[in-house]
This record gives structure tokens, C-alpha cells and sequence, in this order.
């Protein structure tokens, strides 16, 4: 079949290893894939499918996921089936772009009953909160989401058609223990940084559902009632324009100079996986204190590398994290705006004093980060984006089924 993907492409982001994940299973089995990339400026690339920019001219205003283009896509490649792999609340956007092509488009409902010159169209959902409008999916011919979580929450909110849940990846030839920390923290860290430092790890973007004003806090507070002199906050954390944290001014304001550590790739161009590895190897305890997370793939990718996790439990950490890392009470919630919208989506915020305790029982326990060691590596040898890449292959393949003489039925 012909299948155009429109997701985030060649980037460093958790969406891209997802859309490649995907479309390199969907190659290898013969498809035929043509990817409309997300955070792609065009840039040359080594997979073995077409991948376009989504980006419009600037003239035409700017469209960041590419809902603008996709009828003019739709029209020019005739796929049988289209996959949209991006927050639920964005998925209105581009089914009004393809229904306002008038007579030539008609939506596929929830029913399976899609208009002739209309392909199915699949979304890959990543659903990071409570209180979800599932009813604005309905159109959709087929939901797939990472957790059991996300399609309790789309069904609560409305969404009546069917889903599938296949969870995320890592990928162990480059995600896994080092031999040599300190050449880890050599490559990654400053040369200031003392030798003994506890290292406490946070990775993602500066987005305000991250809750890194909650890291921030939560570090000071450990490191001041606790006496511990040796604790080191790594934020490796992509910036998002001014939507995120002014970093610079909470560590003054809780008193944190010469304390945390600050990288900040660009969210498109990013770091290397190898790099990535390294940074997560010279990590003594990941941290997340996220109000909401889809999947939270940098505790997998940690875990993976032998690095013990203290997570929220909440959405996506909650619900496939089990016992493999120390997860923290959501004792209040917050409330998130999905970009450019009203506030309506409910995250958990994790409990201070447990997120505390869960830091200093890892930092003077050397048998708990062992347990959380081997609990963490023993779960992420279960997931691998090989085995993703298939389940996501047999999802899309029972959507559009294909005869052996090559005719399409939705």
C-alpha cells in the first residue's frame, strides 16, 4: 500500500524515533512510504523513503505541522491510507484542512464508511493527561496511542471508534550501561564538575507541563533539609521559544549557583543518540517531575542505560513503569493548554516531600540504586523500537487490507 506519515522526521525528538520506528518496519515490509515531516527544514537524510518539509512558505503563514500541506500531499500522492502522529488536540486541524477541499475530500467516520477519493486516515496519539475531547477523533478511521492510560482517557472523553495501544521503544545497541563513567561525565559534563558529585539527571524540553520550576524547587529543597553538599542538578533540556522556564533566574532565586548544569540543545537539530547514551551513563538517578507525560521516553531510555528513575506517578509514567523505578504520589493536579488553546487537560503535580525522600533514599542507599538498576534494565529489555515498528505495521495493515491481486479495501 501507499501510506503518507506526517510526523516529526530527522530531529531528535521522541515523535521522530516514533515516525522512523514505523516507517522503516513499514519499508522493510514492502509499503510504499512517503513521510511530511515535522521540525524537517529539507535537509539531506540517509532513510530510504521520500520525506518533505511541512512548512509552507512564510507568505502563506506559517503552519508548524503541516496541516496546510496535507491536502495538496493527499491529492498529489493518492496514498490509501494517511497516519498522523501528533497530540490528539491537533488532529481537528488537519481533518478540517482536507474537508475544506469541499467535494474532492470527505472525512472517513467513525462507522469505516470513507468517501471514494477520501483515504483513512489513522492517528498516532500521544495522550499525556486527564480529560481528554476523544469526541474530536471520531472522524478518524483507526486511534493507535502508547498506553492503556491514553485510551481509557480518548474513550472518557468521547471517542467512539476503534484503538490500539503499542508502546514505545529504545534502541539497546546504543542505550545501554557504560563501562567507563567517568568518561561519560568527562564528554558530557563540565571540567569543574567535582569528581564525587551525585548527579541527578533530567531530560526533555522547556515546556511548562515539564514542571521544571517544580525540579528546581524540589532539588533545592533535598540538597538544604538533607545537608547534601555533593548533589549536582543536569538539565538537559531543548528550549521552546518562551513558552518554558526562565532557568537562569530560579536557580538564583532557590540559591542553586554552582549547582545545576545546563544543556540546551536545539529541539530540531538536537544531540547525537551516542551522545544522548553518555549523558544518561554519567547520570546517578533520573528525575522527572512532569505533570503529564505520553510515554516519558527519556526514563525508558535511562532505564535501558542502568540509570534508577524517580518518576511521577501519572498518565504515561503511570501506567508502564510499574515497579521498575521509585514513582511519586500526584497529591494535587494542574491544569494544561494544549498549544494555542485554552487550558482544559488535567496533570498531576508530584507530591514535594515524596519526591524528596525518593531522592535521599536514593542517594544514600547504594542497594536501592541497585534494585532500581536491575528493575529498570529487566523492563526495558521488553521494548524495543524493532518491536514497535511491527505492531504499529499490523495496525495500519488491518486498516487498509490488501488482496493478493493488489486491491485496497478500508
Amino acid at each position: 500500500m501507499r501510506i503518507l506519515f506526517v510526523g516529526d522526521a530527522v530531529c531528535s525528538s521522541g515523535f521522530a524515533r516514533c515516525t522512523h520506528a514505523a516507517c522503516d518496519e513499514l519499508h522493510a515490509a514492502g509499503h510504499e512510504v512517503h513521510v511530511l515531516g515535522i521540525n524537517y527544514y529539507g535537509d539531506p537524510h540517509t532513510y530510504p523513503y521520500p520525506i518533505w518539509p511541512c512548512f509552507q512558505p512564510l507568505d502563506s503563514g506559517r503552519d508548524p505541522f503541516g496541516s496546510t500541506r496535507l491536502p495538496t500531499m493527499v491529492r498529489k500522492l493518492q496514498p490509501d491510507v494517511v497516519v498522523l502522529l501528533n497530540d490528539p488536540w491537533n488532529v481537528p486541524a488537519y481533518m478540517k484542512a482536507l474537508d475544506a477541499d469541499g467535494e474532492e475530500f470527505a472525512l472517513t467516520g467513525k462507522a469505516g464508511q470513507a468517501d471514494r477519493n477520501m483515504p483513512p486516515v489513522i492517528g498516532w496519539l500521544a495522550v499525556d493527561a486527564k480529560n481528554q475531547r476523544g469526541d474530536g477523533l471520531n472522524d478518524l478511521a483507526h486511534v493507535v496511542v502508547w498506553t492503556q492510560f491514553a485510551a481509557d482517557e480518548l474513550q472518557a472523553g468521547g471517542y467512539e471508534g476503534g484503538c490500539s495501544v503499542v508502546h514505545l521503544g529504545v534502541d539497546h545497541t546504543v542505550y545501554a550501561p557504560a563501562e567507563d563513567k567517568a568518561e561519560c561525565r568527562r564528554r558530557t559534563c563540565p571540567p569543574d564538575m567535582p569528581e564525587d558529585a551525585f548527579l541527578v539527571g533530567v531530560v526533555g524540553r522547556n515546556q511548562p507541563r515539564k514542571r521544571l520550576d517544580l525540579t528546581l524547587e524540589y532539588f533545592a529543597d533535598w540538597v538544604n533539609r538533607f545537608d547534601v553538599d555533593n548533589a549536582q542538578l543536569y538539565l538537559h533540556v531543548a528550549p521552546t521559544g518562551d513558552k518554558g522556564v526562565d532557568i537562569g533566574s530560579l536557580v538564583r532565586y532557590h540559591g542553586l549557583k554552582n549547582k545545576v548544569i545546563v544543556a540546551t540543545p536545539h529541539i530540531s537539530a538536537g544531540v547525537s543518540n551516542e551522545h544522548m547514551a553518555m549523558a544518561y551513563n554519567a547520570f546517578d538517578v533520573y528525575l522527572s517531575t512532569s505533570q503529564g507525560e505520553g510515554w516519558g521516553l527519556p526514563a525508558l531510555e535511562a532505564m535501558a542505560c542502568g540509570v534508577p528513575c524517580v518518576v511521577p506517578d501519572w498518565s504515561g509514567l503511570g501506567d508502564w513503569v510499574g515497579d521498575a523505578a521509585v514513582k511519586v504520589s500526584c497529591t494535587s493536579t494542574a491544569l494544561s493548554a494544549p498549544l494555542n488553546g485554552l487550558a482544559y487537560t488535567v496533570g498531576g503535580v508530584p507530591d514535594r516531600s515524596g519526591t524528596m525522600w525518593a531522592l535521599q533514599n536514593l542517594y544514600r542507599s547504594s542497594d536501592m540504586r541497585a534494585t532500581y538498576r536491575e528493575r529498570g534494565l529487566n523492563l526495558a529489555s521488553q521494548h524495543s523500537w524493532s518491536q514497535a515498528g511491527k505492531q504499529f505495521r499490523q495496525v495500519v495493515e488491518s486498516v487498509v487490507t490488501v488482496d493478493a491481486v493488489g486491491g485496497k479495501t478500508a
